[in-house]
């Protein structure tokens, strides 16, 4: 996945030209990630966001990124700045989401090593030990707790 941008300056206004700023950009996705898209309906998954004059919350979806954007007009370079950067953010999501439905069409399996210090993943899962039908195990190293009798 990549993201290309483009920022130039321009001047708006009939009588004092004030200093704007234009802002091109289009998202391209590889075979694989336009397919998984494509395929699990992620095309209206928003990437980035924007605030309008009249503090209108704008949004842009994938398909909309993909498709890209020429001209798009920030008085300031403040917007321009929370705009790109909510771009960037918005596909580093669309990045995770693609990592994890990879993984879901992979087969879903994973086995993780969690401790104090994170998580891990391990490479080669067993298989789940199905228990249906079964009891499961008691939890080891907790002592049962003990009844309370009523009184008569």
């Amino acid at each position: 996945m990549q993201l290309h941008t483009k920022t130039s300056p321009t001047n708006v206004g009939l009588l004092s030209k004030k200093v704007a700023f234009l802002f091109d950009y289009q998202l391209i996705l590889t075979p694989e990630e336009a397919a998984l898209v494509k395929k699990y309906q992620h095309g209206c998954f928003t990437v980035g966001t924007w605030e309008g004059s009249k503090g209108m919350e704008f949004y842009v979806s994938v398909g909309q990124a993909v498709q890209g954007k020429k001209g798009h007009c920030f008085e300031g370079l403040g917007p321009l700045t929370r705009f790109e950067s909510s771009l960037i953010e918005g596909c580093q999501k669309l990045c995770v989401n693609l990592d994890n439905l990879r993984h879901i069409s992979a087969g879903g399996e994973r086995l993780l090593e969690i401790n104090p210090e994170g998580v891990q993943l391990v490479s080669q899962p067993p298989p789940i030990a199905s228990n249906q039908g079964s009891t499961p195990p008691p939890i080891p190293n907790i002592p049962p707790v003990p009844q309370v009798q009523a009184r008569a």
